[in-house]
């Protein structure tokens, strides 16, 4: 795995002017541009706020955002594929 140390200083400049989009974003720019997406969920840590409800609101997320359910997989085993309208490839 690479670090910081092992990236250029421009390749750093440019790096750091980047952001993350959320995931809301994310299915915004999905829907505009016709792009697909495959995600993992991972669960945050036990103490974590939204340790309990974070694969609900991800899928609240998918759907409001009117995303063709095709174009959106995860690859999470703990997502309840025949209760939920996204693909799931598990792996």
């Amino acid at each position: 795995m690479s670090t910081i140390d092992d990236i250029s200083l421009e390749k750093q400049l440019v790096y750091s002017n980047q952001s993350i989009p959320t995931l809301t974003e994310l299915l915004e720019y999905m829907k505009s541009s016709n792009k697909s997406l495959m995600f993992d969920i991972r669960e945050p840590p036990e103490d974590h706020p939204y340790r309990d409800s974070i694969i609900n609101q991800t899928i609240e997320a998918i759907q409001q955002s009117q995303v063709r359910p095709e174009y959106v997989r995860t690859v999470n085993k703990s997502i309840q594929c025949s209760h939920v309208k996204v693909q799931c490839i598990v792996i």
